[in-house]
């Protein structure tokens, strides 16, 4: 089987999983895109820049003399298209929901399987972003709704959440398949002391992951005789709100960010 995976982000520290999972994938992957901050491969294969290229030397001598009129958007989709197709891939995995719409004039044009994998953040209707617009209008909802009744694609849901979220816009429930993170643990029982437990908030620090509510439960718990200490890991529009809130506390001390 031939994968030709497309996805925002290469090396996001955020998305270290996304990676495994690509490890994981190995020489399945027969072809990678991506919008790279500098070029880079994935098993010695080239990845597609879906920033798109500069034009050369010759196009830009073209375009000086009017004889050319270069569009990076449409130059960047051809290009893909044509990588994509010298690929020959059996099945195309786009990580994003947002992905997806962007390209799916791309994507929409081969015949085989697309799964698109959703993360959370590009199926968000209700949340606001650092300026308080809406991430997505209806119009985008529209869309990603009317990519989904295509025969050909499959969504694959990250959480209940955002299996729930697909199905809130109209989304048939056969066309999701949920893929749960995480692992199996064994159960253990703990009797943990007030004072010898940690509590670890790993994610990005933005509204709808709650932070700033992580960190108020932490300091009511530490007013009701809670004696462990809480590491924030991660970064976002709401670490300022976020260091405040726990500065104004007299349990500041307990609290520790260690970024991105």
């Amino acid at each position: 089987m031939r994968i030709f995976v497309i996805q925002p982000n290469f090396s996001s520290n955020s998305e270290t999983w996304l990676y495994r999972m690509n490890k994981l994938l190995g020489e399945r992957i027969c072809g990678f895109a991506s919008f790279l901050k500098e070029k880079c491969d994935h098993n010695n294969q080239p990845v597609f820049d879906l920033n798109g290229r500069k034009p050369n030397f010759t196009e830009r001598m073209l375009i000086r003399f009017r004889m050319l009129k270069y569009d990076s958007q449409k130059t960047m989709r051809r290009e893909l298209f044509e990588s994509i197709n010298s690929a020959k891939p059996d099945i195309l995995m786009i990580h994003y929901a947002s992905t997806a719409r962007y390209l799916w004039d791309v994507i929409n044009r081969f015949p085989i399987p697309v799964y698109i994998y959703v993360h959370g953040y590009d199926i968000i209707w209700d949340h606001n972003d650092d300026t308080g617009k809406k991430f997505y209008d209806s119009e985008y909802m529209s869309e990603v709704l009317n990519i989904s009744k295509k025969s050909n694609v499959t969504f694959i849901a990250n959480s209940e959440c955002s299996f729930q979220n697909l199905l809130e816009i109209g989304i048939e429930k056969n066309k999701i398949v949920k893929k749960i993170f995480g692992v199996n643990l064994p159960a253990v029982k703990r009797n943990y002391r007030k004072n010898e437990m940690t509590v670890l908030f790993l994610g990005r620090l933005v509204d709808y992951k709650g932070p700033d509510i992580v960190i108020k439960a932490f300091i009511k718990a530490c007013e009701s005789g809670f004696e462990g200490r809480l590491i924030v890991a991660g970064d976002g529009f709401l670490k300022e709100a976020c260091e405040r809130i726990a500065s104004n506390s007299v349990f500041s001390n307990r609290i520790d960010f260690m970024g991105e």
